[in-house]
């Protein structure tokens, strides 16, 4: 004890406090050291983001989707097309299987659950099963096959089959994959609630995918699509006018034009345009548009556009090829990465704005992402639906061309006619990207959930359900503006320290 009052004593009268002084230098510089990188590494670059324990239990929002079909005594039957050991054997069955049960255990008897064999087509109570009434027909009469991991949603109203010949396995519709095709995340909740729902609705639907434009979609946006009720079918505008069954086209990032019947010809031609005219003037149809910003300019697409109040913005350019290049979004302040591209953006102060925004306050308080973003131009009934903050500005071939912030990045406009229908169009390919929408720490989920639902009238759509998440790369929600101020913060502890300890040298030195 008399030693250890010695040590302080010395250091009090500042003896040793040189050597003090110079740990504390080190110790500050290394804190230092390790903020500069943990901040560059985490929040200005990507991260991976690794769930090392698989939680498949249910969140609970489902409890509102099904109150009033159990209220009204409704049942729904989950078959599986193999033997409980098979699906169990299976190690994404054994997923599905394990969610399906956790469902009948909160559900009770409102779920019935199913086991088919499908070479003897004998169920588990030893009745006989026909399962070609479960086949659908896809485009040009070809039947959909009857998988042993087939999955399908039974109600007295009708039915939901979740099968996929291409990867041979119905597990597959449980997951979401990136572009190259690796699983980042399991959806199981999202999936079961979303087709026990769409089984028991009267109201079939169906999303066409436009092609032959070099479309490019991701399967996360198709999945959400099919969660909230869609039928999900393709379309070749050229040959084919749309379904009546027809709820939704979607044209997703068109790297070549549609075509436009010449208006000097006597021979009167439906062309695509005149076909997605007559849909959204007459049919009340709905149309979601993504556009990327690098692509060429599609004339006679974009003019279809500015038909209904929406152009892309872009300056005169002697570089550009096209005379003209889109303007793109940085943001200094509001980006969540060093180039100021990926950017924050929030709900427009507008009626569709305020409404979208109100149903994703609840289920998150984060921000929408976009990236490498063009700005939209308004008039007529266009409205805007996300708007960039203010610090936003204008670049074109690397040139600042506008610095006024606030530009529009989504944009919805009722259509005129006798039957007008709506669209919706986004200038970025990043909105319903996979690592967008399959993240914890953005708001384009539930962003689109809430467009579908206050601008395409969907209902009953599975928000906030559980997603697992697997090995992917994603971007931290922190904007630039947040992070310097806590980088900041943070490191005001070590740069007191290294005061501390330098004045307490001079000190040292001028006794």
């Amino acid at each position: 004890m008399s030693n250890f009052k010695n040590k302080l004593s010395s250091f009090v009268k500042g003896e040793g406090v040189f050597s003090g002084a110079l740990s504390a230098l080190v110790v500050g510089l290394a804190i230092v050291a390790n903020i500069i990188i943990f901040v560059l590494g985490s929040y200005f670059s990507l991260y991976i983001h690794l769930d090392e324990v698989e939680d498949l239990t249910l969140s609970g929002y489902t409890d509102s989707l099904f109150a009033d079909p159990i209220k009204k005594g409704e049942r729904v039957k989950i078959i599986f097309c193999q033997s409980e050991e098979e699906v169990k054997a299976n190690d994404k069955g054994s997923r599905v299987l394990e969610t399906v049960k956790n469902f009948k255990e909160r559900y009770g008897d409102f779920i019935e659950l199913e086991f088919v064999n499908i070479v003897t087509k004998m169920n588990n109570k030893n009745e006989y099963v026909d399962l070609t009434v479960y086949q659908t027909v896809s485009e040009g009469g070809k039947k959909s096959p009857i998988l042993e991991s087939t999955v399908i949603f039974e109600s007295d109203y009708g039915h939901r089959v979740l099968t996929d010949s291409a990867s041979k396995t119905g597990y597959a519709n449980f997951y979401t994959v990136d572009t190259v095709g690796n699983v980042i995340a399991y959806n199981g909740e999202e999936t079961v609630a979303a087709m026990i729902t769409s089984s028991l609705s009267t109201e079939k639907k169906t999303a066409y995918f436009t092609t032959y434009h070099g479309e490019i979609s991701d399967s996360a946006f198709q999945n959400m699509l099919a969660f909230a009720g869609y039928g999900i079918g393709v379309i070749d505008l050229l040959k084919n006018e749309i379904p009546e069954d027809a709820e939704l086209v979607v044209i997703s990032n068109p790297k070549k034009d549609f075509k436009q019947a010449d208006v000097n010809s006597k021979v009167k031609v439906r062309t695509e345009i005149e076909r997605l005219r007559t849909f959204v003037e007459d049919g009340g149809g709905k149309i979601y548009v993504s556009l990327d910003p690098y692509t060429p300019k599609l004339p006679v697409f974009e003019s279809f556009l500015a038909d209904y109040g929406i152009k892309l913005s872009e300056t005169e350019n002697k570089k550009a090829p096209a005379g003209y290049l889109r303007n793109i979004i940085r943001d200094s302040d509001s980006s969540v990465t060093t180039d100021f591209l990926t950017i924050a953006v929030e709900c427009a102060d507008n009626e569709i704005g305020n409404k979208v925004s109100e149903k994703m306050d609840k289920y998150t308080d984060s921000s929408v992402i976009v990236k490498e973003c063009a700005a939209l131009q308004l008039s007529g009934k266009a409205q805007p639906l996300l708007v960039a903050s203010p610090t936003a500005a204008l670049y074109a071939g690397g040139d600042v061309v506008d610095s006024e912030g606030g530009y529009c990045v989504a944009a919805v406009t009722e259509c005129r006619g006798k039957n007008p229908g709506t669209i919706f169009l986004t200038p970025t390919v990043y909105l319903t990207a996979s690592d967008a929408l399959v993240t914890e720490g953005y708001a384009n989920r539930p962003f689109v959930y809430s467009m579908i639902e206050n601008v395409f009238d969907g209902k009953n759509l599975p928000y906030g359900c559980k997603t697992v998440y697997y090995t992917t790369t994603t971007l931290e929600n922190l904007s630039m503006k947040d992070a310097r101020l806590y980088t900041a913060l943070i490191m005001a502890i070590p740069a007191v320290i290294a005061v501390v300890g330098a004045v307490i040298v001079i000190r040292r030195k001028n006794r």
